[in-house]
């Protein structure tokens, strides 16, 4: 499973799905972050980890959020 909180226009937004249900735009941005280590792991799960990111309209990434690399 994966949650997703999204904030847009002043609105939350929440999404929790099963993880073969993940859209590529995230799958992407997931993989980027691994590659980066920029995943927090959660000491005491769940959730495994947390990232915080920003996208733009089209879901692109923009940027990660207050994350240091983690290797």
């Amino acid at each position: 499973m994966y949650f997703l909180k999204c904030w847009y226009n002043g609105r939350e937004y929440i999404e929790r799905k099963n993880i073969v249900d993940q859209p590529t735009w995230l799958r992407n941005i997931l993989d980027v972050a691994k590659v980066a280590g920029l995943i927090q792991q959660v000491k005491s799960p769940p959730p495994n980890f947390i990232l915080w990111f920003t996208t733009d309209d089209t879901r692109n990434l923009i940027e990660f959020i207050g994350l240091e690399r983690t290797s």
